[in-house]
């Protein structure tokens, strides 16, 4: 059985890699396999594409560097697929993900009108299903973990309280603001702990994910690089799967006044 599984998958890659169109003009072609996924030409050049749309630099010219990064993301993506595989997804018109959708287009100059949309989406090569689909699915992802991890996750007094004293505390102090009271912010500093913990699970997990797939590189010029814990799990601008820093910081603790506005915290 594994034998004909293998001869099926080796028959489908060839396939793919002979795509080519009458006019002797290949269509795409199979860049990495991952377990028995396969990671497209035409799926990395649309994921360049998003982050640089999401960045709002969409006709920027895409390095190296962003390929390689866009294809680490989509090696994590398929990977988390098949975990996800049997489970209920919200399809991509749902109200959730027309909701994101709008979010999303608040973060980026110029899209705040359906007209500034379009001219982007032009601009970066993509269409509106390019973005609903992937927007679909990192809603899915998170709603994903969020149930796989959340369960597990405890945070006690002591960690509490360790926080309040050896992390509030003195950065309010080098703003001049004075702290406000423990039971004040407590519920907050939990909140904090608890998506830092589900960051670690999750790096953890995708660890070993990483570590018992089968990844095989068909463009050698690619090379995935060594897989590196995400600092979150969610918002990232279509870097899959990260809490974002930003949500993070609405959820901290402020002190009734302060003098300046506290610092965006930075991403690692």
């Amino acid at each position: 059985m594994g034998a004909l599984r293998q001869l099926v998958l080796g028959m489908s890659f060839v396939m793919m890699m002979s795509a080519v169109a009458f006019s002797g003009e290949l269509l795409d072609r199979v860049l990495v396999q991952v377990n028995s996924l396969v990671i497209l030409q035409s799926d990395l050049d649309t994921e360049v594409r998003l982050e640089k749309l999401m960045s709002g630099t969409p006709n920027a010219p895409a390095t190296q560097d962003d390929r390689q990064a866009a294809l680490d993301r989509l090696i994590d993506r398929v990977l988390l697929k098949e975990e996800m595989r049997g489970i209920d997804l919200l399809p991509s018109s749902d109200p959730q993900i027309t909701a994101q959708i709008a979010e999303v287009r608040k973060q980026i100059k110029g899209a705040e009108t359906d007209e500034g949309w379009r001219k982007l989406l032009v601009e970066a090569g993509l269409s509106e299903g390019d973005v609903r689909d992937r927007i679909a699915e990192q809603v899915n992802t998170n709603l994903f973990l969020e149930a796989k991890f959340r369960p597990t996750l405890s945070v006690n007094n002591a960690r509490i309280q360790s926080y309040y004293k050896g992390v509030l505390v003195p950065e309010l102090k080098k703003k001049g603001a004075t702290a406000p009271p423990l039971q004040q912010v407590s519920a907050q500093i939990e909140q904090i702990l608890a998506e830092q913990t589900l960051n670690d699970l999750f790096g953890e997990w995708m660890k070993g994910l990483r570590t018992q797939a089968r990844i095989r590189m068909v463009d050698t010029t690619l090379k995935p690089r060594d897989f590196e814990t995400p600092s979150s799990l969610a918002g990232m601008n279509f870097l899959p799967l990260r809490i974002s820093d930003e949500q993070a910081a609405k959820s901290a603790p402020a002190p009734p006044t302060t003098p300046a506005p506290a610092a965006n915290p930075q991403q690692r």
